[in-house]
């Protein structure tokens, strides 16, 4: 994990140094992601070691607090939630910013891991599945109302791990699978820039500037930065190429 942690450091280093220093004429503190990201990471530290030492019990024991947390924050985050581009994903500001949905990620799988692993050996049915699906969908449709729809589809797709791995039945999970697919196509037919962005590979350069603005950007740096990139600090499109 320090290994991980390292690389990732240098990684958010290379690509965000060069937007805060730009960004207004050098006064910001070039170093402000890296500082975050080495601080969560600490904390992750600390949280595996003690995952460690005291086992798994520990982890089932907070396994209802942290979901009821997360369903507090995912509620709180549509109320005083902090709005960036029309969206209402963040808690707090500056450097002490959350965002909710990751801590319902968590939540979510430990839940179910926790659940599915005290039921019997037998078939996994649809019936058995009832608790976790509705709690898992209350939570996508608090995540996809920030709106998040891309985390939503995270969200439903990991629980949807466990359930494979609990030895859910093929015709139940084709079910689950239907159901996700037709919420995620109503979701996107619903906000015209949801389906612009899945229509916009099509000919990204029919609208470089608006849904095909990230593909055109894309093919720029793999263009440039060949099999082995420019190099670390080299790239060109983290200087405001792209919008975040």
């Amino acid at each position: 994990f320090r290994r991980v942690l390292f690389r990732s450091a240098v990684m958010v280093f290379s690509a965000s140094s060069t937007t805060r220093v730009l960004s207004d004429g050098g006064l910001s503190d070039s170093a402000f992601y890296l500082q975050r990201t080495l601080m969560f990471g600490a904390v992750g530290l600390v949280v595996m070691h003690l995952a460690a030492r005291h086992g798994l019990g520990l982890v089932r024991r907070l396994t209802p607090a942290l979901l009821v947390v997360s369903f507090f924050l995912l509620f709180a985050v549509l109320v005083v939630g902090t709005a960036v581009n029309g969206s209402s994903r963040w808690l707090g500001s500056g450097f002490l910013q959350l965002q909710p949905s990751e801590v319902a990620k968590v939540a979510l799988i430990l839940y179910a891991a926790d659940l599915l692993s005290k039921r019997s050996k037998r078939v996994l049915t649809l019936k058995e599945m009832g608790p976790l699906l509705l709690v898992a969908g209350l939570a996508c449709l608090l995540i996809v109302a920030e709106p998040d729809l891309g985390t939503t589809m995270v969200v439903a797709f990991a629980v949807a791990a466990t359930l494979v791995a609990a030895g859910a039945r093929i015709r139940d999970l084709a079910l689950v699978g239907f159901a996700l697919a037709f919420f995620a196509l109503l979701m996107t037919v619903v906000e015209p820039y949801r389906m612009a962005r899945v229509t916009a590979f099509l000919d990204p350069a029919a609208d470089t500037s608006g849904a095909g603005f990230q593909a055109v950007q894309a093919k720029i740096a793999l263009g440039s930065g060949g099999l082995f990139g420019v190099g670390i600090g080299n790239g060109v499109q983290k200087a405001f190429y792209l919008p975040e």
